[in-house]
C-alpha cells in the first residue's frame, strides 16, 4: 500500500496484507486526520471487533458511514468492549418469518449490551414519527428500532426459556442530520 493520506474510513488502521485486528495492524503517524497514533503489539489495545476481517466489506464498497463509526467504536471504546457489526437477525412464528439488521451491537465485559442504529443522509420528522426515505419508500425510524430490538429479545427468550429476560439499551446515530423536534422522533431523547 501506498503511504499517502488514507481516506477516514480506512485511516483508523492500516494493515500488511489487509487483515484488520490482527497484531500486524498499525495507525499510521501523520496519515490520518484527528486520530491518535498508537501501535499494536500482540495485546488488544483497542475494541474487538466482530468480525475482525472487515476488508471484504471495505472492498466491495461497504457503507462508508457505518464504516467510519465502526472505526470510530474500536479505537475508542478500548480493550474491554467487543463490537459486532451488521448484526443479521431472523425470527420465524406462526409460518411468517421476520428479518432485519441492527448496525451495532456493542458489549461490555459485564454482558451490558447497547445496540446502535445508524441513519445516514437526510431524515424527515413528520407527524408519524421521525423517517427515512429508501427510494420512493419511507421507513420509520423508531418502529425499525423497537422491532429490532423487540425480535432479538424474543429470539433469546424463545432460546433460553426460563432466562431472565435479555436488556437491551439503544441509541440512534444520525451523524449527517440533528434532530429538531424530539417528540417527532418517536425515542427517548437521551437515545438520540
Amino acid at each position: 500500500m501506498e503511504e499517502d493520506r488514507i481516506p477516514s474510513s480506512l485511516c483508523l488502521v492500516k494493515c500488511k496484507r489487509m487483515v484488520w485486528g490482527s497484531a500486524i495492524c498499525q495507525i499510521l503517524p501523520g496519515k490520518c486526520d484527528g486520530i491518535q497514533t498508537l501501535e499494536r503489539s500482540g495485546h488488544s489495545i483497542t475494541a474487538q471487533l466482530i468480525p475482525s476481517d472487515i476488508c471484504q466489506l471495505v472492498l466491495a464498497g461497504g457503507h462508508s458511514g457505518e464504516l467510519d463509526t465502526l472505526a470510530l467504536l474500536q479505537a475508542q471504546l478500548g480493550a474491554d468492549f467487543n463490537v459486532f457489526h451488521s448484526v443479521h437477525w431472523s425470527f420465524s412464528q406462526n409460518g411468517g418469518a421476520r428479518f432485519g439488521e441492527i448496525d451495532f451491537i456493542v458489549v461490555n465485559r459485564a454482558g451490558s449490551l447497547l445496540c446502535i442504529e445508524q441513519k445516514n443522509g437526510a431524515l424527515r420528522e413528520t407527524p408519524e414519527g421521525l423517517v427515512k426515505a429508501y427510494g420512493k419508500q419511507t421507513k420509520s425510524v423508531s418502529t425499525q428500532i423497537h422491532r429490532s430490538l423487540n425480535q432479538v429479545r424474543e429470539k433469546f427468550k424463545w432460546q433460553h426459556p426460563g432466562a431472565e429476560p435479555l436488556h437491551l439499551d439503544y441509541l440512534l446515530y444520525c451523524p449527517d442530520y440533528r434532530v429538531r423536534h424530539l417528540n417527532a422522533a418517536g425515542l427517548d431523547q437521551s437515545r438520540i
